[in-house]
Formats: C-alpha cells, structure tokens, sequence
C-alpha cells in the first residue's frame, strides 16, 4: 500500500515532486500499488522508489529518473520509458508489453519473467542486465547493447535484433525463432542449446558452435510474388521461410521486409545465414517456387475480408502428417460460436490449408536442388517450371 503523504505529494506534479526528493534525498519514496494509469510523469525523479504493484499503464515517463527503483510485478503496459534511467532497477515479472523503452537506460536491470511482448527498445542500454524468462516475443531491440546480458530461457521470437551488440551475453536456452538477427553481433556468447519450433525442440551447441554459426555473412534474396501487399502477404513470406527452414532442419532463412510494387505484387525480401544455400537455390527460388505459390494463390479461394485482428495474432503450429488436408476439432465452429468467432475460425482453416500447401511446394522444390541435374529430354523443352 502507497504511502499516503507520498501519493499526495506526486498528485502536486512533476515539479514540487522533484524540489521535495531535492530536499529530502534520504527519504526513499513509498508508492506501492498506486494507480498511476495514464500520468504525464515525464522528468520526474523516483530513484530508489518502491513501485511495486503500481499500475501505469499508457503512464508517460521520458526522461525519468529510475534508477535503483523497484518495480517487481507493475502493470507498465504501453507506458512510454524513452531515454528513461532504470539504471539497476528491479522489473522482475513486471507487464512492459507494448511499452517505449526506447534509447532507455536498463544497464543492470533485473527483468526476470518480465513481459516485453510487442516493447520497443530500440538503442537501449541493457548491459548486464538479466532478462532470464523474459518474453520479448515481437520486441524492436534494434540497435540495443545486450553486453553481458543474461537472456537464459528467454523468448525472442519474431523480434527485431538487427545490429543489436550480444558480446558475452548469455543465451542458454533463448527461442529465437523468426527472429530479425541481421547484423547483430554475438562474439564471445554463452549457448549451451537454444529452443526451436512450436514442439520446443532443444538444439544443443558445442563450445563457440553457436557463435560461429551466426556469425556468418547474411545475404538477401528477393522473390516477387503475384499477392496484394496486405496480411496475407505477410503469412504467405512467414510460411516460406518457415517451410524452407523445416526442410533444412535449421534457422536458414528468416522474413525481412515486404514491398508491394504494384496494386497485385508484393516484394518479399529474406535473408538468409546460409550463403550456399542462396547460391545453391537462388535460381530455383526465383523461377519453380515463384511459379507455383503464383499458381497456388490464384487458385485458392481467398477470403474477402480484411484479416480481423485475432487471426494477426494467430501463427498456425507446426503440421502433423496425421492431421495434414483436415481442420483439427479446435478449427470447428461450435455451435452457438458469434460471428466474429466464425469469421476468426474461418481464416484460421484458410491459413492452415495455405501453410500446407505452400510447405508441399517448397519441400519439392528443395528437393530439385538436392538432386543432381539431369540434362532435358531429347525432343523436349527444358524448364524448371511445371508445364
């Protein structure tokens, strides 16, 4: 509980705040679980303060002084922390989903089981810091100095590490899955076994193995397809590199960025950490896999509305021969579902079917790559593409 003099002072604002902590720097403030929601704090001084419990969500806190603060299990959802100082501060199991802790300053932070689901953290400052358990699936670390940060058993997948600093950082145990790790930097890391795939397969690494492997060149490599930029697009690139790397058995490929061109191509850009894999497989890529998803795209019915916003948070699980070709029972409208759960189940069944049948072209298309070339037939054409 908040103490009561202290709440009543923070009410003054951010001005009469900062003179009493300037006057009074022995007293370490009390504002445990205090509803804060939405507040302009910005500037504010609140280092050693204990915010425990305390709910500041879509709260604003530029530029506020954190330092050694303790805020273990606030609701600091959406909150914006940009060029923040939590120097030291304590956000153990803390909800930071969706929150700008952009340039902020985390050296040291403990962000244990911390939810960082969808945070921007673009060139922040979290060396040292211990982020074990965190879920930063979706997170911008773009730019961010992870030196010596603890991330064991942390989940990063589909998050954005490009040119982000992990030198001697600790990533025992991390899902990075979809992650953007373009340009990052992990000389000197810690990776005992990552975790991979829906089914959380372990995937062990012997000393230095995980360095060297991710410290290869990336490549880019485009393939335009006949789709209108839009959600759609965006699942039908995520299940490319999903499919190729299941073939592969291992992170090759991931989704970098999407270009619509015209009012019916879309421009998909992916990197790749296996340049022999884009030497070796370019050509085909860009002539077999490109002709058939083109094909496959005009012949499946597409819905006609836009993607509601439930089925942007769905990412169909990996396909179980058993189930391929049939919805599974949770795909199913029960009776009495409302519409919107109709509609949400309806595309969910209609990414399913498109996530199998795109990852039946790419495993055959592959599979041309690893077979050897055999010149065309006497009398007939040569082509990579069906006829």
């Amino acid at each position: 509980m908040a103490d009561s003099q202290h709440l009543a002072k923070l009410r003054d604002g951010v001005r009469a705040w900062n003179a009493w902590r300037t006057a009074r720097s022995a007293i370490l403030p009390d504002l445990k679980g205090a509803d804060l929601s939405g507040t302009d704090l910005s500037g504010i001084e609140l280092s050693g303060a204990d915010l425990s419990g305390v709910e500041l969500i879509g709260g604003t806190l530029k530029r506020a002084a954190l330092q050694a603060a303790t805020l273990i299990g606030a609701d600091l959802s959406r909150a914006d922390f940009s060029e923040a100082n939590l120097r030291s501060a304590t956000l153990s199991r803390a909800d930071l989903s969706g929150a700008d802790l952009s340039r902020a300053d985390l050296a040291g932070a403990h962000l244990n089981d911390a939810n960082l689901i969808g945070a921007t953290l673009k060139k922040a400052d979290l060396r040292r810091a211990s982020l074990i358990r965190a879920d930063l699936s979706g997170a911008d670390l773009s730019g961010a100095n992870l030196t010596e940060a603890d991330l064991r058993d942390c989940e990063l997948s589909y998050c954005s590490l490009v040119m982000a600093n992990l030198a001697k950082a600790t990533l025992s145990g991390a899902r990075i899955d979809y992650a953007n790790l373009l340009g990052w930097k992990v000389q000197g890391v810690t990776c005992t076994h990552i975790v991979r795939g829906d089914r959380r397969e372990i995937v062990h690494f012997r000393p230095h193995e995980f360095e060297n492997k991710y410290l290869q060149n990336c490549q880019l490599f485009e393939i335009i397809l006949e789709v209108e930029f839009s959600e759609l697009a965006y699942f039908v690139g995520l299940f490319i590199s999903k499919s190729i790397n299941e073939k592969l058995g291992s992170v090759v490929v991931q989704l970098k960025t999407l270009d619509g061109i015209s009012e019916e191509h879309t421009k998909f850009v992916f990197v790749s950490f296996d340049i022999k894999f884009v030497s070796r497989s370019k050509d085909l890529l860009n002539t077999a896999l490109r002709g058939q998803i083109n094909r496959l795209l005009v012949s499946m019915e597409r819905p006609s509305l836009l993607f509601p916003r439930q089925v942007m948070m769905y990412v169909p699980n990996g396909l179980d021969e058993e189930n391929t070709g049939r919805a599974s029972d949770s795909e199913v409208p029960e009776a009495g579902a409302t519409r919107s759960e109709k509609i949400v189940t309806h595309y969910s069944t209609y990414l399913k079917k498109l996530q199998q049948a795109i990852r039946s072209i790419v495993f055959s298309v592959l599979s041309q790559s690893e077979s050897p070339p055999q010149g065309p037939a006497k009398g007939r054409r040569s082509s990579l593409v069906p006829q």
